[in-house]
């Protein structure tokens, strides 16, 4: 199977046909939900347990009225993010060592322990991480489905996504923009540079004399590396490539560890991780009549490439770019196996009934209802 038939298999959903075992829960009066899109509690708990235990040749059509309507108003009014814990300053982040997934812990923790309390919170819907740059000060979001599709899209399209590394002090150079962000001590140490390369090209052998100092030399690497998407194939459409997706400040670190205190930014840094330009997929299209002002949605297709960024930084669970600096986190959470498989009942075994056809969930149901199931301790999210 080539790599656009890979792609394309694994965005086709199954039919309702395509089953040996239907169970049509509108047949139990007990599943009867009388308000639209609020089934009960106890109604909630018995239609996650039902998809739970679903093996690979059944699929389950969900009552009447499981779901509301699904625009950008009615999600905003009914659907909650999760928000990670917001974190103030540079300082306390790299003291408590923060990370995206140990956020989501720390979150998760919580959530489960309100609903020991008061188990009737099980009917809450939360769909999408959020968490806010420290320095930005900007609200990011994505949903958990996005991050386990940009996951295996990014495995299935591996060879299809290129990535180009802007992390280089010459690369740099090239990038005159971004000498008007440096600090004085950052615009001198370029200014070295560009003085030996001259000295270089006049066949000179005083370069000793013109070295860039390491620590402002790491400090250009880490905040002004760039990693750019050069393309990144469509999830659906055959032969369809998203271009020049930017990934800038990016969480980095140096292998040999010189400077521990350059190193342990990144523990701040993924916070203010942002993409300019972004991909202009139609998700993002829905996402922008969904956010408010000073808010960024990250969709499928950046998830994928920053997936394949990483990839190329590590090899066997070690960095491969020495001496250059390699991504050290990702805000973008790697679910557990448990998780995507629950994940992927919902998604492809689940129907609803809609006039005289079945169909599938719409993508804020599959961040909704697989995240109870975690919240209820049956599944860990990562």
């Amino acid at each position: 199977m080539n790599v656009w038939d890979r792609i394309i298999d694994a965005s086709k959903l199954p039919n309702i046909s395509d089953f040996s075992t239907v169970y049509d829960m509108n047949e139990n009066e007990e599943m009867e939900i009388k308000e639209s899109g609020k089934p009960t509690l106890e109604q909630t708990v018995e239609i996650l347990h039902l998809v739970a235990v679903l093996d690979s040749e059944s699929a389950i059509i969900l009552p009447n009225g499981f779901t509301y309507r699904v625009d950008a108003r009615t999600v905003r009014k009914n659907v909650r993010p999760i928000m990670l814990k917001r974190i103030r300053t540079k300082r306390e982040a790299i003291e408590q060592e923060i990370t995206p997934s140990k956020l989501a812990r720390e979150k998760i923790e919580k959530m489960r322990f309100r609903y020991q309390i008061k188990p009737e919170t099980l009917r809450e819907d939360y769909a999408g991480i959020n968490f806010v740059g420290i320095t930005d000060k900007k609200i990011k979001n994505y949903l958990i489905s996005d991050a386990i599709e940009g996951y295996l899209h990014a495995k299935n399209a591996s060879s299809l996504i290129e990535i180009q590394r802007w992390d280089t002090l010459e690369s740099l150079l090239k990038e005159r923009k971004y000498q008007e962000r440096l600090s004085f001590q950052e615009k001198l140490a370029l200014k070295r540079v560009t003085m030996r390369k001259e000295i270089l090209k006049m066949g000179s052998r005083k370069k000793t004399l013109t070295e860039v100092p390491e620590k402002p030399r790491r400090i250009i690497l880490t905040r002004e590396a760039v990693r750019v998407a050069k393309k990144v194939p469509s999830t659906s459409e055959r032969g369809k490539f998203y271009k020049e997706i930017r990934f800038r400040r990016l969480p980095e670190v140096f292998p040999d560890n010189e400077y521990p205190e350059l190193n342990k930014e990144f523990y701040a840094a993924w916070t203010d991780f942002w993409i300019e330009p972004p991909c202009t997929c139609q998700d993002k299209t829905w996402f922008i009549s969904y956010i408010r002002p000073n808010q960024v949605w990250y969709c499928i297709h950046e998830i994928a490439a920053f997936r394949k960024a990483l990839s190329m930084d590590w090899q066997e669970g070690r960095p491969v770019t020495y001496p250059d600096p390699y991504i050290a986190t990702s805000p973008f959470l790697r679910l557990s196996q448990d998780y995507i498989n629950y994940y992927m009942k919902w998604k492809k075994q689940v129907f609803i009934k809609k006039r005289n056809s079945y169909q599938h969930l719409a993508k804020v149901y599959l961040d909704i209802w697989p995240e109870k199931q975690v919240r209820r301790g049956k599944i860990e999210l990562l």
